[in-house]
C-alpha cells in the first residue's frame, strides 16, 4: 500500500483524505488507469500529466500525485503534492526498499530478462510484487515501488540499461538480494559500446546485490558481498523435472532449458514444493510478441515481433531447422548494435540461406537481397502467399505488430489487451 507518513517525511504536502483508499497499482499514463490506480501526473515534453487528471479518475484512479493542487476536484479526493514528481517517486522508491525485509530478486542482462522475470513471479507468487511488461529502467522501477510493502513475500523486478552508470542508479535503490542473468550479449551496442563496455555497465549492479548472482562467467568476482554462481554449474534441474512430470508449454518459444533451471534453482532456494512448482511452470505462457505460438485456421504463426537480437534469431532458427517444416521468415531490422549491425543482420542472413525449411524471408526497414535469392523487402500482398509456417523477428521499432495481428485477425482484441 502507498504510504502517507513516508510521503510526508520525504516532503510532500497531503490533500484531501486516504483513510478508505484503496491504492493497487501506480500508473502514468492516464488510459492505463482502472480501479485503485494512484496516477502520476508526471510533466511531459508536450502534454504535461494534469491535463489528465479528470480522465484519469474517470478510468478509475483514485488518488494522485502531481506537482500542484487540482483545487477543481472534491475537497477529499486524495492528492499528493510534490515540486519534482519523478525525484518524489524515485525517494520514495528508495525509502520504501530499505523498509522492506523480504527478498529482493532482480532478472538483468541483454536478453531473457523479462521470460525470467515473468516465470520467476509465477513459481513465487502469488503474493508477489513484480514489475509490468518490460518496465526495467530508474523511474519506471521506482513506479512500481510505490506500494512495496512488508506483506508481499517477494519483489521481483527486471532491471535494464542502455547508457554508461544507469545501471549503478537503478542499483543503489534497489539492492538486490539476488540477481538472475538471463544473457549478456551485444545488445544495446549502439549506445554502450564494445562487449568489454556492455559487461562492465550490466555487471555494476552486482556490487549491490547482497547475496547470489546466477550469471555468466564473465561478470564472476565482481562483488564483494555476494555469492556468484555460473549458470553452467546449476544442476540440470530442467531436465530432471522433464523426465519426470513432462514440462513442455506449446505456446511458447524461448523458455529454454537454461531458463527453467533458473527459476527451479531460485524457487528451489526457498523450498517450494516441488510438484507445486512443476504446476505452476506448466501454466505459464511468454509476453506477448516475445515469443508466442499462435495458431490460426491458416498459419502456425511463431511471434518475435518485439524480440530482436543476435542470440534470439539464431535460436529461432535452429529451432525451424529442428521442426523440419518449411516456414517463411518476416525479418525487421535489429537496433540498438552500432557499428555491429552489418555484421550482425550478414551472420544472420547467412544462417536464414543455410536452413533448407526457411523458403523465403521478406526484411522490414532493410535490404538484405545482396546476401541470397531468399531476400526481398516486405510488400502487403506478401501477405497471401505466406507458408503454413510463419516466423516475424525484429525490433518493436519496425511496428511488425500490424503484420502479426493481419495474420491472426480474430485474435487482434486479445493482442491490444495484453500488450
Amino acid at each position: 500500500m502507498f504510504s502517507v507518513e513516508r510521503a510526508c517525511k520525504l516532503g510532500a504536502r497531503i490533500y484531501g483524505s486516504f483513510s478508505r483508499v484503496k491504492i493497487t497499482n501506480v500508473q502514468y499514463n492516464h488510459s492505463d488507469c482502472r480501479e485503485g490506480s494512484l496516477f502520476l501526473a508526471m510533466p511531459g515534453k508536450f502534454r504535461s500529466g494534469n491535463d489528465f487528471v479528470k480522465q484519469a479518475i474517470k478510468n478509475g484512479a483514485v488518488a494522485i500525485v502531481s506537482n500542484m493542487i487540482h483545487k477543481d476536484l472534491d475537497k477529499d479526493f486524495p492528492q499528493v503534492v510534490a515540486a519534482h514528481v519523478a525525484d518524489f517517486v524515485i525517494r520514495y522508491a528508495a525509502d520504501a526498499r530499505e523498509d522492506y525485509k523480504k527478498p529482493v530478486i532482480c532478472t538483468s542482462g541483454g536478453a531473457g530478462k523479462t521470460t525470467l522475470k515473468n516465470m520467476l513471479a509465477l513459481a513465487l507468487g502469488p503474493n508477489v510484487l513484480s514489475s509490468r511488461r518490460s518496465y526495467n529502467i530508474k523511474l519506471s522501477i521506482s513506479t512500481e515501488l510505490l506500494i512495496l510493502n512488508n506483506n508481499f513475500d517477494f519483489c521481483i523486478l527486471e532491471v535494464g540499461t542502455s547508457s554508461h552508470g544507469e545501471m549503478e542508479d537503478i542499483a543503489r535503490i534497489i539492492k538486490p538480494d539476488f540477481l538472475v542473468y538471463g544473457s549478456i550479449g551485444i545488445a544495446h551496442s549502439e549506445f554502450l559500446g564494445s562487449e568489454i563496455d556492455i559487461i562492465k555497465e550490466e555487471s555494476a549492479i552486482t556490487r549491490y546485490t547482497k547475496k547470489l548472482i546466477i550469471g555468466p562467467s564473465s561478470i564472476e568476482n565482481l562483488s564483494e558481498t555476494a555469492v556468484f554462481v555460473d549458470e553452467k554449474s546449476i544442476p540440470n534441474f530442467y531436465k530432471i523435472n522433464e523426465e519426470k512430470y513432462h514440462i513442455s508449454n506449446a505456446n511458447t518459444l524461448i523458455a529454454t532449458k537454461n531458463t527453467y533451471n533458473k527459476v527451479f534453482f531460485i524457487s528451489w532456494l526457498f523450498n517450494l514444493q516441488e510438484e507445486s512448482l512443476v504446476k505452476k511452470i506448466k501454466k505459464w505462457s511468454p509476453t506477448c510478441l516475445r515469443g508466442n505460438k499462435i495458431e490460426t485456421a491458416k498459419h502456425k504463426i511463431f511471434d518475435l515481433s518485439f524480440n530482436a537480437g543476435p542470440i534470439s534469431i539464431a535460436n529461432i532458427i535452429v529451432y525451424i531447422k529442428e521442426l523440419k517444416e518449411d516456414c517463411d521468415f518476416i525479418f525487421g531490422k535489429m537496433l540498438e548494435l552500432g557499428n555491429l549491425e552489418e555484421e550482425c543482420h550478414k551472420k544472420a542472413a547467412d544462417l536464414l540461406m543455410e536452413n533448407p525449411y526457411i523458403k523465403n524471408v521478406y526484411t522490414v526497414n532493410m535490404d538484405l537481397s545482396k546476401y541470397g535469392n531468399k531476400f526481398s523487402m516486405w510488400k502487403n500482398e506478401n501477405m497471401d502467399k505466406l507458408e503454413k509456417n510463419v516466423c516475424i523477428h525484429g525490433s518493436r521499432a519496425n511496428h511488425l505488430i500490424s503484420i502479426v495481428c493481419s495474420l491472426i485477425e480474430d485474435k487482434l482484441v486479445e493482442i491490444k489487451h495484453r500488450v
